[in-house]
């Protein structure tokens, strides 16, 4: 497997049944090395080792670290919350020594585009000054729904740390084309989500599906063979782990489900 940044994982979507201190440990011993962590997860870690450093430090020992933050919210709407965001997120991201911040777009349509776009571009600038680069999330039911429509925004902000999050279940569910997909420059795609849908066609509500009925990568409809190619040829600096949101994992024991992920996520990026 040739990409330099593989093996991360997505903490949100594991069993909650352990300390953040064990399960992490844990997580390094399935062969993950990289994290992707909400705010309520980090405050969780910071709270049981003392600070954000002794965190970060608790990490290194392990052999560990938190590449990419998630996640910028208060960039769609009004106010002036995006500023202190921002700057809250660059602080932690520096102490963590995080590579990427994400953002998305949970409203489904904008008030003001133009403004939300500017909000995001300050967003941008702030986290630049640091070296750390955002990742823009597009989700099928909001107003950021596909690949194009994130591309239009990358494009009108202009920003140069401003690239994608591909989430391989919101291509599926997107009902995204690898021609779309080719278009999209791969060292502009910072982050790669793996999951599937276990069917072209949404079988429930898009919400309840995309947080507990994701399916192992490989096991659905996305085109893997294709996806592998795709990732090899254009995204061998991309962060890329697996992001499974499933009822079932979630009810494993910690270990069975972190070895379901790191089996899965061999499996299907084996000879890419």
């Amino acid at each position: 497997m040739n990409f330099s940044r593989a093996h991360m994982l997505c903490y949100a979507a594991l069993p909650e049944t352990e300390s953040f201190s064990e399960t992490v440990r844990m997580v390094h011993q399935h062969g993950f090395h990289e994290l992707s962590l909400w705010r309520n997860a980090l405050d969780q870690g910071v709270a049981e080792q003392g600070s954000v450093q002794a965190l970060r430090a608790y990490l290194n020992e392990l052999g560990l670290r938190v590449s990419v933050l998630e996640i910028l919210l208060q960039w769609p709407e009004g106010g002036d919350g995006h500023i202190r965001e921002a700057e809250e997120f660059r602080e932690l991201a520096t102490v963590l020594g995080s590579d990427v911040v994400m953002a998305v777009c949970l409203q489904k349509a904008f008030t003001d585009q133009a403004a939300a776009y500017q909000r995001l571009a300050e967003q941008c600038r702030i986290l630049g000054e640091a070296n750390i680069k955002v990742a823009l999330e597009f989700l099928p039911w909001t107003a950021i729904a596909d690949l194009q429509t994130a591309r239009n925004c990358i494009r009108q902000i202009g920003a140069p740390n401003l690239g994608y999050t591909l989430d391989t279940w919101h291509f599926a569910r997107a009902g995204q084309d690898f021609k779309t997909l080719e278009q999209i420059p791969g060292e502009l795609i910072y982050v790669v989500q793996l999951s599937d849908a276990s069917d072209r066609s949404a079988q429930q509500a898009i919400l309840e599906e995309t947080m507990q009925s994701r399916v192992l990568p490989g096991e659905g409809c996305n085109d893997w063979p294709r996806l592998r190619r795709y990732l090899q040829d254009h995204c061998r600096e991309a962060i890329i782990g697996p992001e499974v949101f499933n009822a079932e994992l979630k009810q494993k024991p910690l270990d069975d489900a972190l070895a379901t992920l790191a089996s899965t996520f061999e499996a299907v990026t084996a000879g890419a």
